[in-house]
């Protein structure tokens, strides 16, 4: 009976709650070439309240990062062919990515995501990493809210300047304005995990190049598998890898024991 009285046409209808709908009109512009942009800007102008140090990439993703170029590269060398006809490295090629002012966590993983392609790593599995990053550790989410709130003060007062997130943080910080401190961070790690000494040079970005080869600046994807590729010619190639590979997951276990400790 109770039942039936709930369900019945006397009960009062359900008012549906107003939604209201937003559209947003958002244009996309590429970057101006730096040299255009001229001297009234003030993106130049130091200013107070910036972090003191340039953003440090999480170590969980250098160790991540290093131990998938490793495991790609293996699984090429040990494959029929590289990669299928028609997938001739078109996700490699840097370009310094503009943004959509959205939040510190959106510039936080497109910062860490540049040059970081499928040759190495999944987009799902690397902003699962990122994200993982974001989550352990407090300071890197107030630090970013900061490099953000920077960097959507600048768009909003000069709209006609849309520079990379990239561009100018790295202007801010003195560096040269196609510096990829992630690229740098992970080959540093091979030539330490290896043992070796560092056999590339660095250019003038601030990054390791192939001086022979200038088709690969900007993409952290050739520059490990060349550092790789000398790995290889050693007597005890298989004993190298090995030890990289179980050396990375020593270090990888002791950063998120360490994450859990201070969560």
């Amino acid at each position: 009976m109770a039942y039936s009285s709930l369900n019945s046409d006397s009960a009062p209808a359900k008012k549906k709650l107003p939604v209201k709908k937003f559209k947003l009109d958002i244009k996309k512009r590429k970057p101006r070439p730096l040299k255009k942009i001229g001297s009234k800007s003030n993106f130049l102008i130091e200013v107070g309240g910036l972090p003191e140090k340039y953003p440090k990439t999480p170590e969980m993703l250098i160790y991540y990062i290093t131990r998938s170029a490793i495991l790609r590269f293996i699984e090429r060398e040990t494959s029929e062919s590289f990669l299928p006809t028609g997938s001739t490295h078109k996700s490699t090629f840097y370009r310094l990515p503009y943004f959509i002012d959205t939040n510190s966590w959106m510039v936080f993983r497109s910062f860490f995501s540049v040059g970081i392609t499928y040759e190495i790593t999944t987009q799902n599995d690397l902003s699962s990493i990122l994200s993982a990053a974001w989550k352990a550790d407090n300071t890197v989410r107030e630090q970013w809210g900061i490099f953000h709130q920077f960097y959507h003060s600048f768009r909003t007062t000069e709209p006609e300047f849309d520079i990379s997130f990239q561009m100018w943080l790295n202007l801010k910080y003195k560096k040269p304005k196609d510096y990829l401190v992630v690229h740098k961070e992970v080959c540093d790690k091979l030539f330490s995990v290896f043992e070796i000494p560092k056999l590339l040079e660095i250019n003038e970005s601030g990054n390791y190049h192939m001086r022979d080869k200038i088709e690969t600046e900007g993409k952290l994807y050739p520059i490990t598998d060349h550092i790789l590729e000398s790995i290889r010619s050693n007597d005890n190639v298989k004993v190298s890898f090995e030890k990289a590979l179980r050396k990375l997951e020593n270090e990888l276990s002791n950063v998120l024991c360490f994450d859990e400790i201070n969560s």
